[in-house]
């Protein structure tokens, strides 16, 4: 039988020699050291496996998939080591690793992502190798060099001071100014008391009693839930708040208006960001951060909330954060102020239209611009609109105010102020009959002037020219005084529209403002700004949105024909209640609905010493009647 040399490991046979055992005692060599190789590359790839894993798991906070050393419950290290850094996790990479025996290191790269910016930092993972196979020697200084078993990372988030909302030649309109923020602290009640006192709260302050508790529900164990903010200098708080338990009071600072109302559905309001917007913001909000709701503060939201700073400190694990003075700073990133946002709104202006129209009943507006380069001065609504931004985008008929445009149109078809037109009782196209309103003065019946009848507002004179000029040329005409073009003036703006009529009616209801003719105060203000600077004049609130006229331009020979035209309007027109108040104007009376007989919006504008307005009231019997005295009161 064959032995073995135990010394080479290779099967001693009869008749081999010398030379063929040696070759036998090579190969098997070779075998042995391939052997070797190959469990050696499978203990790196495991490894390398395993420093996967923990990449994966440092990223989602669950170390369940890593093999630790002793069997450490490193997932609940890890999260009692997180817990305070308000659910941001890490991006983690991987350097090369060196073993050295049964030992292993792998560099890590750690980065933070804060939206005043990154946070990165490197720190090393060691390996041992047991019976099992590699594992990881956890220590908390692998998530931070400056951490220990009792210490955790906490991350603190400093507001950035939110930028100004400015007025006509930089002055502060919205601007910090002092509050107070009631709420409740479901830290000092007990939890079973915090529903209740989440309803008495909000029934106290009048606020939406189920989206309050909802709130208070889904906010942490020991949080401050906000429910309204008021101005310091409003000092009376209801008792019904004061005496419930949990309530508190936290004064502060927001920027705000100079009044409640104060351009409301214009500027909107600045108000805590919900869940909802956080999650949207993808990390640039957090919840409870103070953001733009409405208006041009969620527009330019961004612009003007800057970018808060971000700090990261390192706490006892137990003690809460917050009764940590002068905790160690690992990260610190200063906020970045907000820019402020210049617009041309007077704050005199804007505050007498409020006035003017707080005692309207139902929906109205007045627009007030600078004739000189149309900016716009004040942009009101009445309570009744509430947070709707009406004065500037609303869409109604704009009635007679277009005749204005129509005025154009006939002047470049060949007709001067002093053309004669018929104003008859009636004119009928296409069996369809217009009138005049009903309280028209017979002396303006007949053979008329252009100018007369434009300024007495009689319908039928202007609808029986209808065929003089086309479609696109009323078009043109209305475009020539900066309505029915279409701006990005980086705000809620309707510049209004013009649109081809259907049929034969449709041309006729065209040149007295009705059918698919549609304006806004803001636009119509427009109009009349266009005739007093004598030129196109397109209504802008933004500097940085001034709008480019893109309409034939009106020369100053068309914008004398069209003064003297509202200055009739003004002397012995329908407009002339305004006298001393208004140099120039146009009344209207826009029908609308199917009613019989049809409901109609009232309409005044005009112009005065460098300013042009427009006055709305939905639901007004006539432009003198209902519109003219809002003038009046905003101008006398």
């Amino acid at each position: 039988m064959p032995g073995v040399d135990h010394d080479l490991g290779v099967a001693k046979t009869a008749g081999v020699t010398p030379r063929v055992r040696s070759l036998l005692a090579t190969a098997l060599t070779l075998a042995l050291l391939s052997t070797t190789t190959a469990c050696s590359a499978l203990a790196t790839s495991r490894l390398r496996a395993l420093v996967g894993a923990l990449e994966t798991g440092l990223e989602s906070g669950d170390l369940g998939a890593v093999r630790v050393t002793d069997g450490f419950d490193a997932t609940a290290d890890l999260r009692a080591i997180t817990s305070g850094m308000d659910g941001i996790r890490p991006q983690v990479s991987t350097g090369a690793v060196a073993i050295d025996g049964q030992h292993a290191t792998v560099p890590l790269t750690f980065e933070w992502t804060f939206p005043a910016g990154p946070w990165r930092y490197d720190t090393t993972a060691g390996f041992s190798r047991g019976q099992q196979g590699w594992a990881v020697d956890w220590s908390p200084t692998l998530v931070h060099p400056s951490l220990s078993a009792t210490t955790r990372l906490v991350h603190r988030r400093t507001p950035a001071e939110r930028g100004q909302i400015l007025g006509k030649g930089g002055t502060p309109i919205v601007r910090a100014r002092d509050t107070f923020t009631l709420g409740l602290d479901k830290s000092t009640i007990p939890a079973t008391q915090v529903d209740d006192s989440a309803g008495r709260i909000a029934r106290a302050l009048g606020i939406d009693e189920a989206r309050y508790r909802q709130r208070v529900r889904a906010a942490g164990p020991i949080a401050y839930v906000e429910a309204l903010t008021v101005r310091a200098e409003r000092t009376q708080v209801a008792p019904a708040f004061l005496d419930t338990p949990g309530a508190r009071i936290i004064e502060g600072q927001r920027q705000l208006g100079p009044t409640p109302t104060f351009a409301q559905g214009l500027l909107g309001t600045v108000g805590p960001a919900d869940a909802a917007r956080a999650r949207a913001s993808g990390g640039a909000v957090a919840e409870g951060d103070l953001v733009g709701l409405g208006g041009l503060q969620e527009r330019y939201d961004a612009q003007l909330r800057g970018v808060p700073g971000d700090r990261v400190v390192v706490v006892p694990r137990d003690a809460p954060a917050g009764t940590v003075s002068n905790p160690p700073a690992v990260f610190n990133a200063t906020p970045t102020p907000g820019v402020a946002l210049e617009t041309t709104l007077d704050e005199a202006a804007q505050t007498r239209a409020e006035q003017v129209l707080a005692g309207v009943s139902g929906s109205a507006a007045l627009v007030a611009l600078d004739t000189a380069t149309g900016a716009v001065l004040a942009a009101a609504t009445s309570p009744a609109d509430g947070a709707r931004p009406t004065a500037t985008s609303g869409r109604f008929p704009p009635g007679s105010t277009f005749k204005v445009a129509t005025t154009l149109a006939l002047l470049r078809s060949g007709l001067t102020p002093e053309s004669e037109v018929a104003c008859s009782p009636t004119e009928t196209v296409d069996g369809r009959t217009f009138t005049n309103y009903s309280d028209f003065p017979s002396s303006g019946l007949g053979r008329t002037t252009l100018r007369s009848a434009v300024a007495l507002s009689c319908n039928t004179a202007l609808v029986s020219e209808r065929e003089r000029i086309t479609p696109e040329q009323l078009t043109e005409a209305a475009g020539s005084l900066g309505l029915g073009r279409d701006h990005d003036a980086g705000f809620p703006a309707f510049y209004g529209s013009v649109p081809p009529p259907a049929n034969p009616v449709g041309a006729a209801e065209a040149m007295i403002g009705q059918g698919l003719v549609e304006a806004s105060p803001l636009s119509m203000a427009g109009v009349a700004a266009s005739v007093a600077a004598g030129r196109t004049t397109v209504p802008y609130l933004l500097e940085r949105h001034r709008p480019t006229p893109d309409a034939a331009p009106l020369t100053a020979q068309e914008a004398a024909a069209l003064q003297s035209v509202m200055q009739a309007t003004v002397q012995q027109g329908s407009a002339s209640s305004l006298k001393g108040v208004l140099t120039g104007a146009k009344t209207g009376t826009a029908e609308y609905g199917t009613q019989t007989p049809p409901r109609t919006h009232a309409w005044m504008i005009g112009y005065r010493d460098g300013v042009a307005v427009a006055a709305f009231v939905a639901d007004g019997a006539s432009g003198s009647s209902a519109a003219g005295p809002l003038v009046r009161a905003y101008l006398g």
